[in-house]
């Protein structure tokens, strides 16, 4: 999603919704509380940083960045059989199938605990 910087900068004056990440001018941004401004990479304050560096502030606070979606859980797979499932119809494919994806949605919720954790 694009929004303008003007409204990025409304949204921290109003503390509502602030994006965590975005993208402007290719370079990837962090939110810091702390300082109310996003953090780049190398420590660089996005708004401290470019506000006095341009020539234009209408051309500044018109131009656009992109908000960086936040991490979206990743889903589980559904092909899980359970002891209800018909086991004479099952066949060896089938139970292959049933460990692996078992295993594979253990590893789901880790990476998405580990996601989450590191949100915080």
């Amino acid at each position: 999603m694009k929004i303008k910087i003007i409204d990025l900068l409304n949204k921290i004056y109003n503390n509502d919704n602030i994006p965590k990440r975005i993208i402007y001018r290719n370079c990837g941004w962090e939110y810091n509380e702390v300082y109310n401004d996003f953090i780049d990479e190398y420590g660089n304050y996005l708004l401290g940083l470019y506000i006095h560096d341009y020539d234009d502030l209408y051309e500044f606070l018109n131009s656009e960045l992109e908000i960086t979606e936040t991490s979206k859980k990743i889903e589980k797979l559904e092909k899980n059989f359970t002891r209800e499932d018909n086991i004479d119809e099952m066949t060896k494919s089938d139970w292959q199938v049933s460990i692996i994806s078992k295993k594979i949605n253990e590893i789901i919720d880790i990476v998405n605990k580990l996601v989450e954790d590191n949100e915080h």
